[in-house]
């Protein structure tokens, strides 16, 4: 190592050649690297959506959602699926076991799995559409299209945007929201079918088998070679009308045209969406993993500024739901306030040490970092919210190391060593000590890497940034340091004058040597103390402390959700929400964003494929500006809302609010699960659930997923009748299918698009329920057979969705609760009351989700490193120090540093979150490094030779001589750290409450530790010295007395 260090030491050019190539790498790695809300992260997650024309949720879920599920449970690697069977569609949600070895391999054997489902019905003409979901390929923008245009101009409009959008380099999916598919409509008149004694099949197979082109081989002759093709394609609505459906031997012909309409139109309605106050159609914008989310939105801004100049006059395009907003706001606030951490770190580094040095330790600081961008392209980790927080946290620690060799090799130097030599000494002397504290603090952010699940992979970033800058401070103070600091030494000797930073520390050791005194002298006394202020802390912590993993600090969007009573219309709900919509604009608008409404449905999930239908369902969402602009809470902000609403919108059936926390995904507070295919014992536990929770302190908007669809008719056959008259169920279903629904006969290409020809009966006859008792079925025989003849109707009401979780019908219990209330103990209560219940009734069973889930695995998960951190740490100092017990002394810094925290939580009022617990995590490395200086430099002075007795008054004042020796260091190197957080923890240069909890718990846990590491370190240490010496002496009087007992014995046998 000597020879290294002097090697460097000597080559100045050689030194700054590195550095510019060190510099010129990381600015081309920034340069490539992406902008990210958060770190990609792959969720675990395959959404599986089948479209089902016209089906039940109970025909969906018998014959789709069942069928997948099957093919599901033979494919290993799946943690659970859930599904929804709605009307019209199937949706099943996978989640991976995200620590099986191959999880890539597991989705290619989902989708394997789901194309081996070959039996679902002909009215399924699209394949299962499947998607992989990743937290960097949400939606980051979202284009409402608006105007007083008919709705086929908005959506040619919408078709062209859709297609130039996609062209757009980082853009992976576009998906169209209120968007209605074009189609030929064939209503058929049901009156004229029966006077021309036509059925509708017969129609749907004319329709088919006339639109038809095939090839019938070719023709070759010596030169050349013609295909013969058989075309009777469509062309037009004129061809449709004029296809023969019957034709008699006497010439007569029953044309499509002579029984029913043929007009061009579009698909049933199945979503509406409004945007801020705008009805229109809605593009929502996913980005690719690997591309930057600034780059991607303003490119597409970019486009629509020109799209709108272009377009026919009334037509507005309105981007909404820009996630940019948030990555902009939130890599301002992080980057300012790292800029300000900077700023005071240079202001301690000149108040403690002289311009030039402080200036030489400053120069560590972009080093390091530049160093960093360069790891972290390398493992491809991006620029986000959590790597420029972790960065924050690396600020304070990458200036230690150089503050150490410095202050050192000043030392050195004023003892009268020259130039080179005081750089070499004072740096060798430290290398060992700099590298332990180093890997110490490597080995408490190291296990972060191997934390399980999504969370885990949420803070992957914060570990490889931290232990990349970490490297780079390392590499510069051993390396490039040292040769800068020839150039502010000077050859002779240094006249030691006694400056104004000599004069404060000296100031400062005297009565911290005098105090030292009293407090070794009094040792057991203050240990006892320590150890009651930290009994007491963690007592008043558990009391007083809020501990809410995923508290809602810094959120800035919720949702109001509606549900109006199963029957209501489009247009019924739609009047609701716009009563909603006005309460909205009524927030003062310097806090509120933006808001949009879709009607037709209650998923907020976009990153799945796009559905409706529930024309009785229906959501708006509220965003506000960045917590950093505004005074009030997004809560407080939808507790206000929510009195305005409950005054003044009625009419409706059910109301609900979430409030959309910050972080990744972890779900609803408070989720219980129902499983039991039995129906009646189901409810009944769903029932009683809702009940407790209701009434539980706290808790609040308690709801489930079951509800009751809208009233239907039930067809009840007499079977024998039926077989009488020579008809099947399939041919009356198909049928009725048919005529109420419309099923697609087949299809035409028309400018680039496919649109289909559906036939049906009109609007009017679809709304009397006598025409489905005098719809007439074709038997075998030829004859026309109504349905009266053999079949009755009766009302029903129907699940509007069939949920599952592993193939198990389930239903879901889902409650808010204040951040006072912990769901994990809300749920243990629940399942506690009802598990002697359970036991007895095998039918049912509770599980839960959600926070709660995501809060046990965390804890769990991030127990399991800190413990890792914390004997992987025990085991280096040991190796350092070749000792036992004294690694347990510089541990002891990191239970006392959670007094500093736990008070700092409890004065801030503020809950102890995943992130404060990352915090801690990384406070067990970083407080021990002083702890490693402070027990290093006493263990050169004190002479553990103690001869017959121990002597404290001859130990004391070399633990005093080396306590004071390393005080200026710690006080420098303390400083720099805690004043590099406090910006951030404080939102001088801008709030950002999200990852203010884990500075908080870092910036006061190094703290509280110091001031361990200065009083209480000595004090342990001498205890140490004094109980290993009585331990010795102990042992040296019994082996004394034993091998005296065992010589007398030997004598008297003599």
């Amino acid at each position: 190592m000597r020879y290294l260090i002097q090697f460097f030491l000597k080559r100045s050019l050689l030194v700054n050649v590195i550095l510019v190539f060190i510099v010129l790498i990381a600015w081309s790695s920034i340069s490539r690297m992406n902008r990210n809300k958060f770190p990609e992260v792959d969720l675990g997650k395959m959404i599986i959506t089948t479209k089902y024309p016209g089906a039940s949720p109970s025909d969906v879920e018998q014959n789709v959602t069942r069928l997948i599920e099957d093919e599901l449970k033979s494919v290993k690697g799946i943690d659970k699926f859930t599904s929804i069977s709605a009307e019209n569609v199937s949706i099943i949600t996978v989640d991976i076991d995200i620590n099986f070895p191959n999880p890539d391999e597991v989705k290619d054997e989902v989708r394997r799995a789901v194309d081996k489902v070959s039996s679902l019905p002909t009215e399924v003409k699209e394949s299962p559409n499947i998607r992989d979901l990743k937290s960097t390929e949400a939606p980051v923008l979202t284009v409402g299209i608006s105007g007083d245009v008919e709705y086929s101009e908005l959506r040619r409009i919408a078709k062209i945007m859709e297609k130039d959008i996609k062209h757009i380099k980082g853009v992976s999916y576009v998906d169209k929201y209120a968007f209605r598919d074009k189609e030929f409509e064939v209503d058929l008149d049901p009156i004229k079918l029966k006077a021309y004694y036509v059925a509708l099949n017969d129609v749907l197979v004319a329709l088919n088998k006339r639109n038809i082109r095939a090839t019938g081989g070719n023709i070759e002759s010596f030169n050349t070679q013609r295909n013969i093709l058989t075309l009777s394609q469509f062309d037009s609505i004129e061809d449709v009308k004029n296809v023969i459906v019957r034709s008699e031997f006497g010439g007569g012909l029953v044309r499509v045209r002579d029984i029913g309409i043929v007009r061009e139109s579009f698909e049933d309605e199945k979503m509406r969406t409004i945007f801020n106050g705008k009805s229109g159609i809605m593009l929502v914008i996913k980005k690719a993993s690997n591309a930057d989310i600034i780059r991607v939105v303003d490119t597409i801004k970019d486009y629509l500024k020109e799209k709108q100049t272009v377009l026919p006059a009334g037509i507005v395009l309105t981007p909404v739901n820009d996630d940019t907003r948030v990555v902009r706001n939130r890599l301002a606030v992080v980057t300012s306030n790292a800029y300000l951490g900077f700023a005071l770190v240079i202001i301690i580094l000149v108040i403690f040490l002289d311009l030039k040095s402080s200036f030489l330790v400053a120069l560590s600081i972009p080093v390091s970092l530049a160093i960093t961008f360069i790891i972290m392209k390398w493992t491809n980790s991006d620029i986000n919210s959590v790597s420029l927080a972790a960065m924050i946290i690396a600020l304070g620690m990458i200036v230690d190391q150089s503050i150490v060799v410095t202050e050192n090799s000043i030392f050195y130097k004023a003892k009268g060593f020259s130039k080179l030599e005081a750089i070499t000494e004072g740096t060798l002397e430290v290398v060992i000590p700099v590298f332990a504290s180093v890997l110490t603090t490597v080995l408490s952010f190291g296990p972060m890497l191997t934390m399980s699940g999504t969370l885990g992979r949420f803070v992957y970033v914060i570990p490889v940034v931290v232990i990349a800058s970490l490297v780079g401070s390392l590499f510069n103070s051993w390396f490039v340091l040292p040769n800068h600091l020839t150039h502010i030494f000077n050859d002779g000797e240094i006249k030691k004058i006694e400056n104004w930073q000599d004069r404060f520390f000296n100031r400062i050791s005297l009565p911290y040597a005098k105090a030292m005194q009293s407090i070794l002298k009094y040792k057991y006394l203050t240990i006892l103390f320590t150890i009651f202020l930290l009994i007491f802390t963690l007592y008043w912590g558990k009391n007083k402390v809020i501990f809410n993993l995923f508290p809602p600090d810094g959120a800035d969007t919720f949702f109001v959700y509606l549900e109006m009573p199963s029957e209501s219309t489009f247009d019924a709900t739609e009047s609701v929400i716009k009563k909603i919509e006005a309460e909205i604009l009524k927030l003062p608008k310097e806090e509120v964003s933006f808001y949009l409404s879709k009607i037709g449905t209650q998923s907020t999930q976009e990153l799945a494929a796009p559905v409706g239908g529930d024309k009785h369902l229906a959501y708006a969402q509220v965003t506000l500006v960045p917590s950093s602009e505004r005074k009030r809470e997004a809560q407080m902000v939808m507790d206000e809302l929510k009195g305005k609403i409950d005054l003044s919108v009625k009419g409706y059936k059910e109301l609900t609010y979430d409030l959309q926390k910050p972080g990744p995904p972890a779900g609803k507070p408070i989720e219980i699960h129902v499983h039991s295919d039995n129906d009646g014992l189901r409810s009944d536990f769903v029932s009683r659930i809702v009940e407790d929770l209701k009434v539980m302190d706290g808790v609040f908007d308690v709801t489930t997923n079951y509800k009751i669809g809208r009233e239907e008719y039930k067809l009840d056959i007499d079977y024998v009748r039926l077989a009488t008259v020579g008809l099947n169920v399939q041919e009356v279903a198909s049928t009725l299918r048919i005529a109420f629904d419309g099923v697609r006969a087949t299809s035409i290409v028309k400018n680039n698009e496919e649109i289909d020809i559906r036939v049906r009966f009109p609007e009017s006859a679809r709304r009397e329920i006598t025409n489905v008792l005098g719809l007439e079925v074709r038997n075998r025989e030829g004859r026309l057979v109504p349905i009266r003849s053999f079949a009755s109707l009766s009302k029903v009401k129907a699940e509007s969705s069939i949920y599952h979780t592993d193939g198990d019908i389930t239903t879901t219990i889902t409650a808010r609760s204040k951040v006072t209330v912990q769901p994990q103990k809300v749920i243990d209560s629940i399942l506690t009351k009802y598990a002697n219940e359970l036991k007895a009734n095998q039918e049912v069973r509770l599980t839960y989700g959600g926070e709660a889930e995501k809060t046990k695995e965390s804890v769990k998960s991030l127990l399991i490193a800190f413990i890792g951190g914390i004997i992987a740490i025990y085991l280096v100092i040991a190796l350092l120090f070749n000792s036992l017990t004294q690694p347990i002394l510089v541990l002891l810094a990191i239970p006392f540093g959670l007094i500093g925290v736990i008070w700092a939580f409890y004065f801030h009022d503020r809950p102890f979150s995943f992130l404060g617990l990352i915090g801690v995590i990384g406070l067990s490395g970083i407080v021990v490094n002083n702890s490693i200086m402070m027990v290093e430099f006493i263990n050169k002075i004190v002479d553990d030779n103690h001869g017959e007795k121990f002597s404290s008054d001859k130990i004391i004042p070399q633990i005093i001589e080396g306590a004071v020796r390393r005080l200026r260091p710690i006080v420098i190197t303390t400083g720099t750290t805690v004043l590099g957080l406090m910006p951030t923890a404080y939102g001088i240069g801008g709030s950002d409450r999200f990852i203010e909890p884990m500075v908080i718990a870092l910036s006061y846990g190094i703290i509280a530790s110091t001031l361990i590491t200065l009083i209480l370190i000595p004090a342990f240490y001498l205890a140490n010295l004094e109980g290993i010496y009585y331990i010795r002496k102990g042992f040296k009087v019994s082996i004394s007395i034993f091998l005296h007992s065992f010589r007398s014995l030997r004598r008297g046998r003599a």
